[in-house]
């Protein structure tokens, strides 16, 4: 978010995991009931499974910017997985629409919205419409961590029906499930209520 301050980095959709102050000397605290512990798994081969292939992947996560005029020259290609980065709450414009239809069953295709707050929704019909071609809703998941979880998607599963499956499993906190993001963005509120008040 910045990259002269302390206030390098920020996640709009969930509370501070740790806040750190100082000029001459860094004083800090972490929330460490917000860290998700790690969940070991020496001995499956699944740590190998990455680190064997990762070199090899075939497979390539595509990026989709979606800009007011796109046309149809932009996405004259046919990408292994896609990552959309929609606007607001996950809206394209029809010619974007009429291009995933194309593909579907045979890319898969994760939106995400732009926003650096809040995520994608299928409130909209556009949206019920993506859901609807088999476009995986992103929900609020950062564009870092949406790529990564679908590039590995790519590297582990070879049918795209189980690259999906395992992309929609929620396994380090990579996305907030509904009722947990009510929840989320209460304490999100809070804190910068109490940030507020403190300047």
């Amino acid at each position: 978010m910045n990259t002269t301050d302390f206030d390098a980095f920020d996640s709009p959709n969930f509370p501070p995991l740790a806040v750190f102050s100082g000029q001459r000397r860094l004083s800090g605290a972490v929330n460490w009931n917000l860290v998700l512990k790690p969940v070991l798994t020496r001995g499956t081969g699944k740590e190998l499974i990455l680190c064997t292939n990762n070199n090899t992947a075939t497979e390539n996560v595509n990026v989709l910017y979606i800009y007011p005029g796109i046309t149809e020259n932009a996405m004259n290609f046919v990408p292994s997985a896609l990552i959309l980065r929609s606007f607001g709450a996950g809206n394209v414009p029809d010619i974007v629409l009429q291009t995933l239809k194309t593909w579907k069953n045979s890319v898969l295709v994760v939106n995400i919205s732009q926003c650096e707050g809040g995520s994608v929704s299928s409130t909209y019909a556009i949206g019920t419409e993506l859901e609807g071609i088999g476009v995986v809703n992103g929900g609020d998941m950062t564009f870092e961590a949406a790529y990564t979880k679908l590039y590995i998607a790519c590297i582990l599963k070879a049918e795209i029906s189980d690259r999906k499956k395992y992309f929609e499993e929620i396994s380090k906190g990579e996305k907030t499930t509904p009722s947990l993001r009510v929840q989320v963005l209460d304490l999100v509120h809070m804190y910068r209520l109490a940030a507020k008040s403190k300047a």
